[in-house]
């Protein structure tokens, strides 16, 4: 889960319901992140995850301002996922 850390000590992030045993055992989990740059002039940000189950996530990172926030605080990005079509697999030994 991504958070966010410039939140005043006074704000407290969501608290998100605990997953049962069931659900925790079926979520597949990060085994590797990648921030890179992507385009001509690397000026695109991917957020890359693989995990576990051999899955790879791809979210683009772009710039978000939110003018609704009275303190001019918070994360001043977000990210889209995006859809890849990309087929990844365990190699094989040798």
């Amino acid at each position: 889960m991504l958070t966010d850390t410039t939140l005043s000590p006074s704000t407290e992030p969501p608290i998100l319901p605990p997953l049962s045993s069931e659900q925790a055992a079926n979520t597949p989990k990060v085994s590797e992140i990648l921030l890179t740059g992507l385009g001509g002039a690397g000026d695109r940000p991917i957020l890359l995850a693989r995990l576990d189950d051999h899955e790879l996530l791809a979210y683009e990172a772009f710039a978000y301002y939110n003018n609704s926030r009275k303190d001019g605080e918070g994360l001043k990005m977000r990210f889209k996922k995006l859809k890849h079509g990309l087929i990844l697999r365990e190699r094989k030994g040798k």
